[in-house]
């Protein structure tokens, strides 16, 4: 389960709630790199997992079909992608065929200027979000950067959502100089040695820290951190965790004195929400649309500098008053992310969509 998953996992389940007849297509993959299929012993209502094969030694997951997936849309009365070039945003071939309208949230990572990445953009968005009769981005900044790839469609701004309930309860003991990171377990990518080297930082400048890393990964990712932590001298301060159960991330929340993202890329990023919504202040990169969720709430650091990263997290740290201050603050904005709200806007963009089809019509 990563974010993509977690959004879709929410709002299928909200939608339904509502009225909605949902099902849930995807595939049984566990992951790509290296290619792994999960295995599934009991069917789950509403889910239709579908063979996933590796067509093309392409990036980016882009060589990998799922060939039974185009006929179980057949049925639908509108279809809707989550993902940015990867299968399931191809199938708008297959819907087009059928006159079955589609939506797509791409989650994509605006910010990221690789070669590879220019190159991704040139060439895949007018294959797939660019015939979708409907966008949806997660964040005003994603918004814009789907605009300056060319796309003509409207593009709605909906959030992620979280399950308020889950994190709103009080917090319970806060351990004084707990680093908290959550999240996939992309050392590059989620910035991960920026975090260690910045644990390291504040270590010799004598504060009493320690980080907690929580999330899925690679088999070796787990040694990959202590290995670099040691390098670092502060192997005895990292402990690295797998993915967590809902129950252990909310009391990691509940106990840490501090959430720590520092990716150089993110196109959301909802563990935010869910550190707001328990209370837990907030350090995070300027990247992607981490600056417009954090707006007046959390501490941005720039991307790939550990130096920036411990600064601000000190700050929160010997601060108490800041820290309360960005503790209220970050439970009065994410009230406005309840997944009931964001489920009522996805579902009003279909509505809009099947309209503008049946007007066609």
């Amino acid at each position: 389960m990563g974010g993509v998953e977690g959004h879709v996992f929410g709002l299928a389940r909200h939608l339904a709630s509502m009225g909605v007849d949902v099902g849930v297509l995807t595939t049984d993959l566990l992951s790509y790199r290296p290619f792994v299929r999960a295995r599934f012993p009991t069917p789950e209502e509403g889910v239709s997992r579908c063979g996933a094969y590796r067509l093309l030694p392409l990036p980016q997951g882009l060589g990998m079909v799922a060939p039974g997936m185009p006929a179980l849309v057949r049925d639908a009365d509108i279809v809707h992608a989550h993902g940015y070039g990867r299968f399931p945003t191809f199938l708008v071939h297959a819907c087009r065929a059928r006159g079955i309208p589609m939506v797509v949230t791409p989650h994509s990572a605006p910010g990221r200027r690789t070669l590879r990445k220019l190159l991704f953009d040139r060439v895949v968005p007018p294959l797939t979000i660019g015939l979708a009769q409907g966008v949806i981005a997660l964040t005003k900044t994603e918004a814009s950067y789907l605009r300056s790839l060319g796309l003509s469609q409207r593009i709605s701004v909906i959030p992620n959502g979280i399950d308020l309930d889950e994190f709103g309860a009080p917090p319970g003991g806060r351990q004084e100089g707990a680093m908290l990171f959550v999240g996939r377990l992309d050392v590059e990518e989620k910035g991960l040695d920026v975090a260690l080297r910045a644990l390291a930082a504040l270590a010799r400048g004598g504060m009493d820290v320690k980080l907690r890393i929580m999330g899925p990964g690679p088999k070796d990712a787990g040694g990959r951190l202590r290995s670099m932590a040691s390098a670092l001298g502060v192997e005895g301060r990292l402990t690295v965790e797998g993915q967590p159960s809902r129950r252990e991330l909310v009391e990691a929340m509940r106990s840490s004195s501090v959430l720590v993202l520092p990716s150089r890329v993110e196109s959301f990023g909802v563990v935010l929400l869910e550190a707001m919504a328990s209370g837990l202040p907030v350090v995070a990169s300027r990247v992607g649309g981490v600056p417009e969720i954090l707006d007046g709430v959390g501490l941005l650091c720039e991307p790939g500098d550990p130096a920036s990263l411990a600064e601000r997290v000190r700050s929160v740290l010997e601060d108490a008053r800041l820290a309360l201050s960005m503790a209220g603050r970050g439970r009065e904005r994410v009230s406005g992310y309840g997944w009931p709200g964001v489920a009522a806007k996805v579902l009003g963009v279909y509505r809009e969509v099947l309209a503008g089809r049946a007007k066609q019509a």
